[in-house]
């Protein structure tokens, strides 16, 4: 029953990331088809402990500036353990005119990266979740 549970629960979690990945792809598809590209500015970096491991998270912050002239800012909702665009650099946006507050990064290696790596997490939180309640596999 313990293998049971410990299955589901991976194949819950594995489920969540697949679900973000293709939030976010979709976020990236709108983007692309009726967003604005503008540049943009890294203002900072938020760092952000990951729990259960001596590692942390960077995600920059980006601001940019609006069809109205409004100064806009957002932070990348993936980031990484290592920091890939650094404070002041420009980097490309794009934005949805009629919903400014959504807005992402416009760099292919991101939007490959992204969805690559949301997925690919997911698929193995998922498959190791399934292996363990169809198989009795337990963890450490």
């Amino acid at each position: 029953m313990e293998t049971v549970f410990f299955g589901l629960v991976f194949m819950a979690v594995g489920a969540v990331v697949i679900g973000v990945g293709v939030r976010h792809r979709a976020t990236q598809r709108l983007l692309a088809s009726r967003g604005v590209a503008v540049p943009g500015r890294v203002e900072s970096l938020e760092i952000r402990r990951t729990s259960g491991t001596s590692g942390s998270t960077v995600s920059p912050v980006i601001s940019f500036r609006d069809g109205a002239g409004l100064s806009r800012t957002f932070r990348l909702k993936l980031g990484g353990s290592s920091v890939r665009y650094p404070v002041g650099s420009a980097v490309p946006v794009r934005y949805l005119p009629e919903n400014p507050e959504v807005a992402d990064l416009d760099a292919a290696d991101y939007r490959g990266w992204s969805y690559a790596v949301t997925f690919g997490t997911g698929a193995v939180f998922f498959l190791i979740g399934l292996a363990s309640a169809a198989y009795g596999i337990t963890g450490p």
